[in-house]
């Protein structure tokens, strides 16, 4: 649980602190990376699912159920969703690799540090508004684009080439 709060916080450096932490004290690195991928999995379901429902979806005591229902009550189901498939595509590859620890290092940084989606409803809006600003600019009476400068001087100054050419 710890890790998924660091992934989560976006904390890349404790993300990676927990994995070295686990891996020193001798813990299986697939073993712990199953409990991970099932970790992710119950905060994804938690975040979806109604809270009657929780019970029979999510195998666990009814304190845990509300810590991850807390736990990943600040995150879309989608970016849930997006983590526990981003883990689950490597997650084959670690409990296979006999260099589990760099793996999983780069699975668990990668996870920490995704971006969150922003949700479709609010890009749309931002385009549309985009949309509204650049097609008022462009009708009936708006001011047209400032004149470019002359010779591609960027200060619209005369260009070397046109001062020569001027005094001649």
């Amino acid at each position: 649980r710890r890790l998924c709060r660091a992934i989560l916080a976006r904390e890349v450096a404790e993300a990676l602190r927990i994995v070295d932490d686990v891996a020193r004290a001798g813990y299986d690195l697939g073993h712990f990376a199953r409990d991970l991928l099932f970790e992710l999995r119950d905060l994804a379901v938690a975040r979806m699912a109604r809270p009657v429902d929780l019970a029979a979806l999510v195998d666990a005591p009814e304190e845990e159920r509300r810590e991850l229902g807390e736990l990943g009550a600040s995150h879309t189901p989608e970016d849930l969703l997006r983590l526990l498939s981003l883990f689950s595509d490597g997650y084959d590859a670690i409990a296979r690799s006999p260099n589990a620890k760099i793996l999983l290092e780069l699975a668990v940084g990668q996870l920490a540090s995704a971006e969150p989606l922003a949700p479709l409803a609010e890009l749309v809006e931002k385009l549309e508004a985009m949309e509204r600003r650049l097609s008022g600019a462009s009708g009936p009476g708006a001011p047209s684009a400032a004149p470019r400068p002359a010779s591609g001087a960027a200060d619209g100054a005369p260009s070397k080439r046109g001062a020569a050419t001027e005094g001649t």
